[in-house]
């Protein structure tokens, strides 16, 4: 008797992810995202990950992510 497939993701490599390292590789591409980018041009998922990293707190990053934030909720000025 053949043994039928499982659903979910097919693996990248010989061996499937598991979910806290598909979540790993998640959070290094954001933060390579966050640190690559020019903070106008950052996603919103990314000023929320600023937001909630204490490596950024009380930094420039901080109060970047505020303003790109409203900037994409269309919130006061929008230069």
């Amino acid at each position: 008797m053949s043994e039928s497939a499982k659903p979910g993701r097919k693996p990248i490599g010989p061996q499937a992810m598991t979910p806290a390292q598909r979540k790993r590789e998640q959070r290094l591409a954001a933060l390579t995202r966050i640190a690559e980018r020019d903070n106008h041009d950052w996603k919103e998922s990314d000023c929320l990950m600023v937001l909630q990293m204490a490596k950024f707190r009380n930094r420039w990053e901080a109060e970047a992510a505020w303003e790109q934030l409203g900037r994409l909720r269309l919130f006061g000025d929008n230069h």
